[in-house]
């Protein structure tokens, strides 16, 4: 059942585009007039691009290989935090990159080199200001998430740890990530193929040496085991080796994204750029570390209030330190008088309070 409602959906998916297709006349036609330098055009753009864009699975599937000589349950620990990362990750990273990526590609295209930059700051601003108040309570509020969304069945409060302290080591890197799908795109709106499959390359490496770095330390350092497991708050679990995996894949990413934003600096002169992004990083961490205390704090109150060892305790207690910590984050950046909020918040009343226009009496 779940491999063929994968397979509906992909078709779903594709149909989808039809219309669009069919009404600009890009429907595919049998031809026997190949244009080879059209052909070899489209090859060396889309070849490092496809091998671009499947580096971060080939990355995973070593991860997979190295958490299998872990232990029994290294896998599925680390499958199930990467894919609670996915959903922060879709919802800003890939929602702003893919919605950004016509404008850019169009605005390129029309030598409008001032503009286009000026959007992908633009876009790079508001990832970062929702990424990170998102990074923060996630990890706060992991555990919650965790036994919500998977606790049920063989998978027991020991499992729940394991994996809360993977997600807090993944979503570490939210944001460079989703900054990372922003800059790829902006390059591929430029025609540069080439520079995300290096960037991407790079990073792979840098995550595999800093996994197999670290499972050596571990071995040797007694020191970092304990201070590892007592900040995550897994002392006392058993494969907890498993968690230097996704510290190494958050270190990768970040170094993906560092690469791609020194790119843009050296490369197109947008250092004068990056001075609002800053900015809003700044103002986003404050209001994130005033939104996870104020999580933090109601999940003690919670504590005494529910029964935490019932699913109805623990969706409560979640519940409530996460709409305290996102009231409190966004009040934070009211009073930071955050240009991006503000542009946001206009934006949902308009969607939401859109009035129709009052019409001029008719003469009679």
């Amino acid at each position: 059942g779940l491999g063929w409602g994968v397979v509906l959906g992909a078709l779903l998916h594709a149909a989808v585009q039809v219309p669009f297709v069919a009404r600009e006349g890009m429907l595919p036609f049998v031809t026997f007039r190949i244009r080879w330098c059209l052909l070899a055009r489209i090859g060396r753009l889309s070849l490092p691009r496809t091998l671009a864009l499947s580096m971060n699975q080939l990355v995973f599937l070593l991860f997979t290989a190295l958490a299998a000589g872990v232990g029994t349950g290294a896998i599925a620990v680390l499958q199930f935090s990467f894919n609670l990362l996915s959903v922060p990750l879709a919802i800003v990273g890939v929602s702003y990159s893919v919605a950004a990526f016509p404008t850019l590609a169009r605005l390129y295209a029309g030598g409008k080199r001032h503009q286009f930059f000026t959007q992908i700051y633009t876009a790079l601003r508001h990832i970062l200001l929702w990424t990170i108040p998102i990074a923060v309570l996630v990890i706060i509020l992991r555990a919650q998430i965790v036994r919500v969304v998977l606790g049920s069945g063989a998978f027991d409060w020991a499992d729940t740890r394991l994996t809360a302290a993977a997600l807090a080591l993944f979503v570490f890197s939210l944001p460079a990530q989703s900054a990372t799908l922003l800059l790829v795109r902006g390059l591929y709106a430029a025609g540069n193929t080439r520079v995300p499959l290096l960037a991407g390359g790079i990073a792979g490496v840098v995550a595999i040496f800093s996994a197999l770095g670290l499972q050596e330390l571990w071995r040797e350092n007694l020191g970092l085991q304990a201070a590892l497991a007592h900040f995550l708050r897994v002392e006392g679990l058993p494969g907890t080796n498993v968690l230097l995996l996704p510290l190494a894949f958050s270190i990768g990413a970040v170094v993906h994204a560092g690469i791609l934003a020194a790119y843009f600096a050296v490369h197109f002169g947008t250092r004068h750029y990056a001075a609002a992004p800053a900015a809003t990083a700044l103002r986003a961490l404050m209001a994130a570390l005033a939104g996870g205390a104020a999580g933090y704090a109601l999940l003690g109150i919670m504590d005494d209030v529910v029964d935490i060892n019932t699913f109805f305790g623990i969706f409560t207690q979640g519940l409530v330190a996460g709409v305290g910590g996102v009231a409190t984050t966004v009040g934070t950046l009211f009073l930071l008088k955050s240009q991006e909020v503000v542009e946001a918040s206009r934006a949902l009343s308009g969607k939401l309070w859109r009035q129709k226009p009052i019409l001029p009496e008719q003469e009679s």
